[in-house]
């Protein structure tokens, strides 16, 4: 009986590492031929159903689920870039990925056709080893996932009114579209996802319970922006070498002023409208 319930357990892990990207095994290292995707692929749906485009660093293998992001290094010039894996293949014999036309241009083998490469999984455990600091922040989301602490710092228009304990916990789902996204301050959780919507490669925060709120994903910094009942909110999550700093301004609708919008010096100058701030709260949150 409990040899058989260590066999259980054991292929439940392999199936979470396998849809989850809750990386348990021995991340993959591959050496072989690389070749890249034709122009006539441009704007066809790839197996992941991501559009596809030979501007973007995509990559096909056969085996890999989708969303993992690989290191590959072209052996002859030492170049090497990040990829996400979105489509399967190559199948011709020997080959053991395909790239963008955009990833073989910066591994210098476009007028070759193919280049032998090393490929290698980057995982939240090596990701420190195998990339520099400024290539770890644009891994968003696999890298972000964990624990993250600290305290949150809340100030009104005269100074520092309180500081709150704060977590945010990311983690991979078994939907390769979706990561738990949750938020504590002091006792008080907040389970959250955070949603791609493969079509337009836009991300979102669904709080499910019925509000969806677009983000911004841009080069290591997530901004979105909306209105609650009278407040107007900005949150940003910058990810950095120290932490993922949150920052998170409120000001109310209500003091809307307008100005502008009348000539100036025979120049037409747009009407403004413009809110007080009354909040900000801020925090850098340590991995755990």
């Amino acid at each position: 009986m409990i040899k058989h319930a260590i066999v259980l357990l054991a292929l439940a892990i392999i199936q979470l590492s396998n849809a989850g990207r809750v990386l348990f095994a021995q991340p993959t290292s591959q050496s072989g031929a690389a070749s890249y995707y034709a122009d006539a692929f441009n704007g066809r749906k790839t197996a992941s159903g991501i559009i596809f485009s030979n501007k973007k660093f995509y990559a096909a293998h056969k085996t890999l689920p989708f969303g993992t992001l690989l290191k590959v290094t072209n052996r002859s010039n030492k170049k090497w870039c990040v990829v996400t894996v979105v489509d399967r293949g190559p199948y011709i014999k020997g080959r053991i990925i395909d790239l963008s036309k955009a990833v073989a241009d910066s591994l210098g083998f476009t007028l070759s056709g193919t280049a032998e490469v090393l490929i290698e999984e980057i995982t939240i455990a090596n990701e420190q080893t195998l990339l520099p600091p400024v290539a770890r922040r644009l891994t968003f989301p696999y890298l972000w996932c964990g624990t993250w602490s600290g305290e949150l710092l809340v100030y009104d228009a005269q100074k520092l009114k309180m500081k709150i304990p704060m977590i945010l916990y990311i983690n991979p789902t078994i939907d390769s579209t979706r990561w738990e996204w949750m938020i504590q301050y002091d006792t008080i959780k907040r389970h959250y996802e955070l949603i791609l919507d493969t079509a337009t490669n836009v991300y979102a925060i669904d709080e499910k319970n019925g509000i969806v709120i677009p983000v911004g994903l841009f080069n290591n910094t997530l901004v979105s922006s909306f209105d609650v009942q009278d407040n107007r909110l900005n949150a940003i999550y910058r990810f950095t070498d120290g932490g993922i700093e949150f920052i998170i301004n409120s000001a109310s609708i209500s003091s809307l002023q307008l100005c502008g919008g009348e000539l100036y010096h025979n120049e037409h100058i747009p009407r403004v409208g413009s809110y007080s701030v009354s909040s900000y709260q801020e925090a850098l949150l340590k991995r755990e």
